[in-house]
């Protein structure tokens, strides 16, 4: 048995529910999803216990699968979030396995030469890391700043199909990511409580009750909130007065709206990470739609930005404000610009910059600058757990054309650490399985096994733990032309005869593949 759901076949997938022997496992069954759900919304949802390595929507059922790095965090979100309540009822939750076929069912399949076993693993491949825990170092290449990048970037945006008018556009928004520089590194408390509030929990509670119920007109919930407006940064982050001043913002006009915001942008920020809080900016931003407030929630969130994208709160603030399209929401895509890195490796951030750029308020010219800022970054993310999410955004969901063929250059001079990288050899292996790019492929086995100087292809087989495993899945990929594929053998053949390798190390599938001996 495995317990990796991501490409498993549906009909061989067991859950707890189904069969009571089955314990534990990193992968959890959700049952009764509505149809509303998404992968980054249910990603975002179990996240919060743990490292989520895939996630994966079966829509005809009403179901989907979560895996999870570690079997603790399946454990915890299971028995935090089983009967969580969605918009399609209770969610059910269970334990779930991958079967192993039948010995009748493996026997009735004939062994063509192993192509067809090799066309099914090297069709999808998906980013899942067995133990995250033990994850290699990241390969040590410094990263440059943007300043250093930013030609680099112009020119790569050409090549993603921007315009003349589109480059302009880009190249004053690389300048004004350079020119803000106001970052706060650390962000400051809330104010301390007052003890003499006049607003007290009582008081709070009619106050709902009264709006909730009607009794109150629109005239005297503005005067609600004006007799609050000394008080409102601190309800804002109350248990309780935090939904009154929701509450508040979804009735009062827009020019009460604006006062009241005027009071909270000091602290927005800071309202931003704190459990209560969050909810309260949320929704001063959700209501938002005058340029003056959109601008004023912009130049109240910038400086916090990073600290921002970095929490588990505060990265969904900063995602409220993607509605408020250019120029409101730049800020965003310049800091992610600006602080690429610092955002790219953190868990949140990686996330919620890949939530950004899936956003449909993000426009081409917003994912074009990016999406050469991850080219730029190509290597750095492919050995980091959290910035390999933005390499799947970039490979599987990213649209804009050539974006193998320009990765690929970006690889070749690091094909020894990328492909003795446990989680890094997936990107090589992305490249090569991509059927609409053969120049990209080509390049990489140009590179790899096609080379003269089968220096790097011996450095790479040298490793036993991940090296046979990564050259096996490259010389079987199915969108290789057969002459390729025959001087790709021999060259590995060559290479496996060279170093002595034996068959217990690791080898064994690679040998039979180039037509070793594999007997021990």
């Amino acid at each position: 048995m495995k317990d990796d759901i991501a490409t498993a076949d549906e009909s061989n997938i067991v859950t707890s529910l189904d069969d009571k022997s089955i314990g534990p496992t990193r992968s959890l069954w959700l049952g009764n999803i509505p149809q509303s759900a998404t992968i980054a919304s249910l990603t975002a949802l179990f996240s919060q216990y743990g490292v989520v390595e895939s996630t994966r929507i079966l829509s005809n059922n009403s179901c989907a699968f979560v895996n999870y790095a570690s079997i603790e965090s399946a454990i915890q979100a299971r028995a935090a979030l089983n009967g969580y309540d969605m918009s399609n009822g209770s969610l059910r939750i269970g334990f779930a396995k991958v079967m192993s076929p039948s010995p009748s069912q493996s026997s009735s399949v004939p062994n063509t030469a192993n192509s067809t076993a090799s066309e099914a693993e090297n069709a999808d491949i998906s980013y899942t890391v067995k133990d995250t825990s033990k994850l290699e170092s990241a390969v040590s290449i410094p990263t440059k700043t943007l300043a250093e990048l930013q030609y680099d970037i112009l020119d790569i945006v050409k090549e993603y199909g921007a315009d003349s008018e589109e480059i302009e556009s880009i190249r004053n928004n690389l300048t004004a990511a350079l020119t803000f520089t106001s970052f706060v590194e650390e962000m400051p408390p809330l104010p301390d409580p007052n003890p003499n509030r006049v607003h007290d929990a009582p008081k709070l509670r009619e106050i709902r009750k009264r709006i909730d119920n009607g009794s109150y007109t629109v005239q005297e919930i503005e005067a609600v909130a004006i007799d609050m407006l000394d008080e409102i940064a601190e309800l804002a982050s109350d248990y309780l007065g935090n939904t009154v001043v929701q509450k508040l913002f979804d009735y009062c006009s827009e020019d009460i709206k604006t006062r009241m915001l005027v009071k909270l942008s000091p602290y927005l920020s800071q309202l931003g990470i704190h459990k209560n809080g969050t909810w309260a900016a949320q929704k001063v931003i959700d209501v938002a739609h005058t340029p003056e407030q959109m601008q004023i929630i912009a130049d109240s969130l910038r400086p916090y930005t990073v600290h921002l994208f970095l929490d588990q709160f505060g990265n969904y603030v900063l995602q409220c404000c993607l509605r408020f399209g250019s120029p409101f929401n730049d800020f965003i895509f310049e800091t992610m610009l600006s602080r690429f890195w610092d955002i790219a490796q953190g868990r949140f951030g990686a996330r919620a910059m890949r939530a950004c750029l899936e956003s449909h308020y993000a426009s081409k010219e917003q994912q074009r600058v990016l999406a050469a800022a991850i080219t730029l970054h190509t290597v750095q993310l492919a050995t980091n757990a959290n910035g390999a999410l933005l390499l799947t955004w970039f490979l599987d969901t990213c649209t804009l054309p050539n974006r193998h063929r320009i990765l690929a250059p970006r690889l070749i001079p690091h094909l020894v650490p990328l492909c003795t990288h446990k989680l890094a050899s997936l990107t090589v292996l992305k490249v090569v399985n991509y059927r609409a790019e053969p120049e990209a492929r080509r390049a990489i086995f140009d590179a790899l096994v096609l080379n003269p100087d089968e220096s790097v292809l011996e450095e790479i087989l040298s490793d036993s733990t991940h090296g046979p495993a990564v050259i096996f899945k490259i010389i079987t990929t199915p969108f290789l032309e057969s002459d390729i594929r025959q001087r790709a053998i021999a060259t590995v053949r060559n290479v496996l005869v060279k170093l002595k390798v034996h068959p217990s190390q690791g080898y064994r599938r690679l040998m039979d593949e180039v037509g070793l001996s594999a007997r021990s």
